[in-house]
């Protein structure tokens, strides 16, 4: 190892420390312990893949605390929300989704209900702003027991962290907060779908044939995370006589989802065609699915269907690589990784993922499954 790199584990180690040290001091002299809470309120900043890899630590909180009463906080977005996502799972019993020039009236009403324990499944925040919601929970919301703010990510020498230190998957990270605390158990997805979403996705899919489905998850925000819309069709042609294939996503990835078909027309197109619980049976129909760094890619191994995650190398993604064994990752470093940049001239990390290497990926874990699902 370079003494550059020792260097620079040895500042993040420190500074790691450090705010280790200091959440945890004044956690302790903030709060007091609670091993039977009557009303728990957790919080959790969440768009569609912060709120799925979030449902295992809700399931645990539920399973310790059968029958406390069990509220989340949550931010209201344009998108798919933390409450789409928990529908019909019944393990919260109030969902609270404010906007930010909302945020003074919600945080009146939490504070009126009197919870008396409130758990953090934190975000990347700094120090200073952990600092201030914990005093903003024990002084204004008057909440005497809470816990779960952790060290945040340091962005400085992303490629010494990948390389040196370890990052755990976000849903990892929960479980060794909700641990430290004496709440364990499995990772389990409470993830219901009524009949009447089965039998819609029966009609949806008809009779596909003998030939496995796979699945092709090509939404996404950002351009930076997109593979090549000739790729995508490139795949499709040359493993449509073994495979079924169909692109699944909201409506807003419908304009990409009709250029992929019009280069590959076996492709079926089911894009703006689902709810959220609706896509969860979709996916868990497909033996296999194909899909970008975006929140169905965490719904698809959610509901056990194994994953070909093509990840950009923007940012430091070990914590959002999907969850388990049976998936693989593809992603390509670059002179220019981890620059966390919100533009990007030429994806040129996103284009070196080849359509031959993903082709052998998908082959591989389909080999791994029953010929039908």
């Amino acid at each position: 190892m370079a003494l550059s790199d020792k260097l620079k584990i040895l500042y993040l180690t420190r500074i790691y420390g450090f705010r280790e040290w200091a959440i945890g001091l004044l956690q302790r002299i903030l709060f007091v312990s609670s091993s039977t809470p009557r009303r728990i309120v957790i919080h959790r900043v969440a768009a569609f893949g912060d709120a799925v890899v979030s449902l295992p630590a809700i399931a645990l909180i539920r399973a310790k605390f059968p029958e406390a009463e069990i509220d989340l906080v949550s931010t209201s977005t344009e998108g798919i929300t933390i409450a789409d996502v928990l529908e019909a799972s019944g393990i919260v019993d109030r969902i609270y989704l404010f906007k930010k020039r909302g945020r003074a009236a919600a945080l009146r009403q939490i504070r009126a209900h009197g919870y008396d324990l409130y758990i953090e499944l934190p975000q990347n925040l700094n120090l200073y702003k952990s600092i201030r919601n914990m005093l903003l929970v024990r002084f204004y919301l008057n909440i005497p027991a809470a816990f779960g703010w952790d060290r945040g990510r340091l962005k400085r020498f992303a490629r010494t962290q990948v390389d040196f230190l370890s990052i755990p998957r976000e849903i990892d990270r929960f479980r060794q907060m909700l641990e430290k605390n004496g709440i364990q158990g499995p990772v389990e997805f409470p993830i219901a779908t009524a009949d009447s979403d089965k039998k819609y996705i029966d009609k949806l899919i008809g009779k596909h044939g003998e030939k496995p489905l796979v699945g092709f998850l090509i939404g996404g925000k950002l351009a930076q995370k997109k593979w090549p819309l000739q790729n995508w069709a490139q795949l499709a042609v040359r493993n449509e006589s073994r495979f079924d294939f169909c692109l699944i996503g909201g409506s807003g990835e419908m304009k990409e989802a009709e250029a992929i078909c019009d280069a590959a027309a076996a492709v079926r197109n089911f894009c703006g065609k689902t709810s959220i619980l609706q896509t969860a049976e979709l996916l868990r129909r497909c033996t296999a699915v194909v899909s970008l760094d975006t929140g169905a890619m965490h719904l698809a191994y959610a509901v056990g269907t194994p994953v070909v995650a093509l990840f950009s190398t923007r940012d430091i993604t070990n914590k959002w690589h999907p969850y388990g064994m049976n998936n693989i990752t593809i992603e390509k470093r670059v002179d220019c990784s981890y620059c966390f940049s919100k533009h990007c001239a030429d994806n040129i990390c996103m284009k070196r993922i080849s359509v031959d290497e993903v082709s052998a990926a998908l082959s591989e874990l389909v080999s791994k499954q029953s010929p039908i699902r």
